[in-house]
């Protein structure tokens, strides 16, 4: 559902992230990959934030935040290299 909902045109166009109709199969898997990475983010950070003031548990939590916002910085790159090499992006 998360998938789905992160890859409307309207949420795809708002994050600046839209192409003309998605054509592009393998754009379209990116872009998903990047949907999910980002809201894994927003929920590592969302539990990190629940955490302030415990700090074991906050470092733990830390520590994966980190390793999320990689994750999602790795998948905007990928996607963006490809919109790069094929032009498929449309804008």
């Amino acid at each position: 559902m998360r998938s789905f909902i992160a890859t409307t045109r309207s949420n795809a166009r708002r994050c600046g992230l839209e192409t003309p109709f998605m054509i592009c199969p393998i754009a379209t898997n990116l872009f998903e990959d990047y949907a999910s990475a980002v809201m894994e983010l927003f929920d590592a950070t969302d539990r990190l934030a629940n955490l302030v003031g415990q700090h074991g548990p906050f470092e733990d939590e830390r520590k994966y935040t980190e390793q999320v916002r990689g994750k999602c910085s790795a998948a905007r790159s990928v996607l963006e290299q490809h919109w790069a090499q094929h032009t498929c992006r449309g804008t």
